[in-house]
């Protein structure tokens, strides 16, 4: 992958996701994303961050090539880390309008939060 836009088509494809799927987890639309992927355009330090942040990517693979994509060697190596059966429950997150991932973030954070403290009833022992 000699490119940017390769770099980025190889992520989106071994992640499983659509153009537009990919676009819209790192905040762009399809049209640019496209253009990267193509060569016609760069990414914004603001992509790079997202991609970073949302596949666990390095800038310097991204801009560079350099080293490999943490966690994402090969298709293979993604299938035995992510099972398939969740790749349908990312792609209904992705047709969730913003206040609905925000309650689903915020749901996820307490649980995540609680997941530790130990159950207390609302009803009193006697």
């Amino acid at each position: 992958m000699e490119t940017i836009g390769s770099r980025f088509k190889h992520l989106r494809k071994i992640a499983g996701l659509s153009q537009l799927d990919f676009a819209k987890t790192i905040g762009l639309s399809q049209g640019r994303l496209s253009d990267i992927e193509t060569n016609q355009n760069k990414p914004s330090a603001d992509t790079l961050i997202a991609v970073n942040g949302c596949f666990g990517t390095s800038t310097d693979w991204l801009l560079q090539g350099i080293g490999s994509i943490p966690g994402f060697e090969t298709y293979e190596a993604v299938k035995t880390k992510v099972e398939l059966s969740d790749m349908p429950f990312l792609k209904l997150l992705h047709q969730l309008n913003d206040l609905e991932k925000h309650h689903i973030y915020n749901f996820i954070n307490f649980t995540i939060k609680n997941r530790s403290a130990p159950f207390k009833s609302n009803q009193q022992e006697d």
